[in-house]
């Protein structure tokens, strides 16, 4: 069972056993006027995240919290990504989660009713001006995914695909010029790799994870019209218009042309493309701007057989060579548990992870795209000179081009997309049939 889908499963399992055991914790939500410690008690707020990379917290991210607010305390808890939603679903349906939990958007609709809206707390708390802190447009964009249109997520950065990580010492190794993201281009390289090193996958991508190669998909098909997938979700247009036809064939003719390799459909993305990427076993790595921290200043490299390669990056150009749209959107933030007994002293902790000294911390480990204004990444924190010479344009792209979601925001429906998606490719559905599904799932759930 797809993971995503099987979110949605155990939530209403868990809903249905919860009602008739009527066992968990009190439905009542304490008022945030009431959620607030004397400023000298010592509190313990609880925290879980998925993202190996949050183990920073424990090193530096905590340590500047604990500096401004002597106070709180936190206790964090980090998961690996598939055992984070898992645990997530059953503790926020029992009740019983972290008082603030790592969040994206793409589950925001699933989880918005164990999460607080944000917008009245930061307000008492932060101030009436606070929500100028942030970059034009991200906050309203959050707003628009909640069926109440709140804030359930502060965000931390913002990110976007797709990007082509390569490694430009094993090109260098091999004769091979680096990409330039144009689809052309990347057809040459990924050909050219292959002859010289049989061996190598020229270019790594999770299309294990059905739900990837369908946002892939999307993209592909946004490329081709603009706006057609919020269309075709709202019933304005049909995914069995032109432009998913032909994302199809785009998608066939890539594999055709050995950027979308077979090897792929075995590689999800952590560990699987990671590790093949980090180990040296792959020249480029298709996927999105989260890794820029990862390869370019090197975070995730130590004490692998790449840790003093240079590596660099690209944007994926539209394959048919127009303006490029990409998929953008504020992908990690933090949320609050209506459980939680202080919320005063939680919306503290979101504004030092999201706009303070703590978030400079993790955005620059991360060389992630800041939400908030003031929050800026130090260049020299890049591990080469490539690594310099590419990420300013990947940074720009991500903040000039046009943008959509990633997602439809419908976990059934981009399920259905990523299932068709593999078996067009991988099993011989045919384009009429799965864009006939798709199209059906979209009505079923409208």
């Amino acid at each position: 069972m797809k993971k995503r889908k099987l979110l949605s499963v155990m939530l209403c399992i868990m809903l249905l056993v919860m009602g008739i055991c009527a066992c968990g914790k009190s439905e009542v939500q304490k008022d945030s006027s009431d959620s607030s410690s004397g400023d000298d008690e010592k509190i313990e707020l609880t925290f879980m995240g998925w993202q190996p990379e949050l183990q920073i917290m424990n090193e530096k991210m905590l340590p500047l919290l604990e500096e401004k607010y002597p106070n709180i305390h936190i206790k964090v808890e980090v998961l690996e990504w598939f055992d984070y939603w898992d645990k997530l679903t059953i503790d926020s349906v029992a009740g019983d989660s972290a008082d603030i939990v790592a969040m994206d958007v793409d589950h925001i609709p699933t989880f918005q009713d164990y999460y607080m809206g944000l917008d009245d707390l930061a307000g008492d708390v932060l101030g009436e001006d606070w929500e100028s802190a942030y970059n034009n447009g991200v906050l309203d964009d959050l707003r628009s995914v909640s069926s109440d249109k709140s804030l359930k997520m502060m965000p931390s950065d913002i990110t976007g695909l797709w990007y082509i990580f390569y490694n430009k010492t094993m090109c260098d190794e091999l004769g091979v010029a680096v990409p330039n993201g144009e689809y052309e281009d990347l057809a040459r390289f990924a050909k050219e790799i292959k002859e010289k090193d049989p061996s190598a996958l020229p270019v790594a991508f999770a299309a294990k994870e059905d739900v990837n190669l369908g946002f892939f998909y999307l993209w592909l098909a946004t490329n081709n019209e603009y706006g057609i997938v919020q269309d075709a979700v709202e019933g304005k247009a049909s995914f069995e218009d032109e432009a998913f036809v032909k994302a199809f064939e785009q998608l066939k003719k890539m594999y055709d042309d050995g950027i979308l390799a077979e090897e792929n459909f075995g590689l999800d993305a952590y560990p699987g493309c990671d590790e093949a990427f980090k180990n040296g076993n792959c020249a480029a790595y298709l996927t999105g701007e989260w890794y820029l921290g990862n390869y370019l200043m090197g975070t995730a490299l130590k004490g692998t057989p790449t840790e003093n390669d240079e590596f660099g990056v690209v944007t994926m150009q539209n394959v048919e060579g127009g303006e490029t749209c990409m998929q953008k959107y504020a992908s990690f933030g933090y949320s609050i548990s209506n459980e939680c007994e202080y919320k005063e002293e939680a919306m503290k902790v979101l504004e030092e992870w999201t706009q303070g000294a703590a978030a400079g911390e993790w955005l620059n480990y991360m060389a992630c795209v800041p939400a908030a204004k003031d929050v800026t990444i130090d260049m020299e924190n890049m591990q080469s000179d490539e690594a310099k010479a590419t990420y300013q344009k990947a940074f720009d792209d991500l903040n000039t081009n046009p943008a959509v979601l990633r997602s439809t925001l419908n976990t059934e429906l981009d399920n259905k997309i990523g299932e068709v998606v593999v078996s067009v490719m991988r099993s011989g559905l045919s384009v009429d049939d799965a864009l006939s599904q798709i199209q059906q799932t979209a009505e079923s759930v409208r």
